[in-house]
C-alpha cells in the first residue's frame, strides 16, 4: 500500500481530508510515473531515482528510440513492469508499458528544454 498522489505530486485525499491509499495496479501504475517523471540524480534521498526523459529532444529522428530505451534503462528494476515502446502521436509522446498481460499508456508532457512527465 502506499499513499497517492495527485496530478500535480500533492497527496490525494479522501472526502474526509484523510490521505487516499493506493495498492495493486494502481500503486505501481504510480510508481512507474514517478519513476519516469523524476529527474535522474536529483533526488537526494536515492540518487538512482528517476529517468533522464526530460533530457530528450522530442523532436529529434530517433526520439521515440531513445525515450524507449531511457525508459527500459529507468524501470529495469521495477517488478512486473515491461516497457513496449514508445509514441509520438500528434506532437505528444507517450511510454507504452505491459503488466500482468495488459497495456498502459504514461503520456510524457513537453518541456521547452526537452521530456517531462
Amino acid at each position: 500500500m502506499d499513499l497517492a498522489l495527485t496530478d500535480n505530486g500533492t497527496l490525494k485525499e479522501d472526502f474526509e481530508c484523510r490521505p487516499y491509499l493506493i495498492d495493486g495496479i494502481d500503486e505501481v501504475l504510480q510508481k512507474v510515473y514517478i519513476i519516469l517523471s523524476a529527474k535522474k540524480g536529483r533526488f537526494i534521498y536515492d540518487r538512482e531515482l528517476g529517468s533522464n526523459l526530460y533530457q530528450i529532444d522530442m523532436e529529434a529522428e530517433d526520439a521515440e528510440e531513445g525515450m524507449e530505451s531511457e525508459a527500459r534503462n529507468a524501470l529495469r528494476d521495477t517488478p512486473f513492469v515491461e516497457v513496449k515502446k514508445a509514441e509520438i502521436r500528434n506532437g505528444k509522446a507517450y511510454i507504452i508499458i505491459e503488466i500482468d498481460d495488459q497495456e498502459y499508456e504514461i503520456p510524457v508532457r513537453r518541456e521547452s528544454n526537452g521530456l517531462q512527465l
